[in-house]
């Protein structure tokens, strides 16, 4: 074998333990954040707070669940009836946090799909490690993101400072139609 075969050879071998080790990093990141998910809903004892609310926006009926351990937001669950037109159907977001950052985002929604004239629900899952987010299920489709970050500003981070349910409106602003 020529000098310059493995010379080439050895380049495209470097060049790939960055992804490699990345992907596996990844990995890592996702099965510790899966695990701390489980710990939230299957063991740790948290104590909730639940803030019913509506709006002109076409919610009708919803409400914020606000799970806490000493003083801590560990979780947030937010589930809703809507009017169908300017509102889903019906919603249930989970979001979950360790140490103040959001790791995980669970968000279903359904609604009428006027074009298609059907009833549509759609599903994200959303993995951050450190405000960036590192993996996305939507609808079953898998990608991995690359510099996609969580703004502190994100609904998803004010809603863990409601403090009353008036706290919603503001989080939640109605859009011009």
């Amino acid at each position: 074998m020529s000098f310059f075969k493995i010379s080439r050879s050895l380049v495209v071998l470097l060049a790939l333990l960055p992804l490699h080790a990345y992907a596996q990093t990844a990995t890592n990141n996702i099965q510790k954040i899966k695990k701390e998910v489980q710990y939230i809903n299957d063991v740790a004892q948290l104590g909730v707070k639940v803030y019913p609310y509506s709006n002109k926006c076409g919610v009708t009926k919803a409400g914020i669940s606000v799970y806490h351990k000493n003083d801590e937001v560990r979780k947030i669950k937010d589930t809703g009836i809507g009017d169908g037109d300017k509102a889903a159907s019906s919603w249930s977001y989970e979001y979950y946090y360790e140490k103040g950052k959001l790791i995980f985002s669970y968000e279903t929604r359904q609604y009428h799909d006027n074009e298609k004239n059907k009833e549509t629900r759609e599903e994200i899952r959303q993995y951050f490690v450190d405000d960036r987010l590192v993996k996305q299920i939507e609808n079953g489709k898998t990608t991995y993101p690359k510099n996609v970050f969580i703004q502190k500003n994100d609904a998803r981070y004010q809603l863990r400072n409601i403090t009353r349910a008036s706290d919603i409106t503001k989080i939640y602003e109605c859009m011009e139609l």
